[in-house]
């Protein structure tokens, strides 16, 4: 028996980046989003060094570009943070 996929919530801020995205680019990296859905310990990754309020964020590798989100095992949803490419993602941080 497989488990259902994890459901996917927005943040405003993933949103605003998301629209700015090259189409392909967001093709892409909405293909990697429903394979973190599936099965997000396969691709995702912690982010060690957090500042407190984005603690327990994880980074999903989509190309040159990075998805932060965070897993709620729990409830089985990823509420996805911010998308940026991978030169800048981390300055803001």
């Amino acid at each position: 028996m497989t488990d259902s996929p994890f459901s996917i919530k927005f943040l405003k801020t993933f949103e605003s980046d998301f629209r700015k995205l090259d189409r392909q680019v967001q093709q892409r990296i909405h293909k990697k989003i429903r394979e973190a859905a599936a099965n997000p310990g396969a691709v995702c990754r912690p982010f060690r060094h957090m500042q407190k309020d984005l603690q327990g964020i994880q980074k999903l590798r989509a190309g040159d570009y990075r998805v932060l989100l965070w897993i709620d095992k729990t409830n089985r949803i990823l509420t996805l943070y911010s998308v940026e490419h991978r030169s800048t993602i981390y300055r803001d941080l």
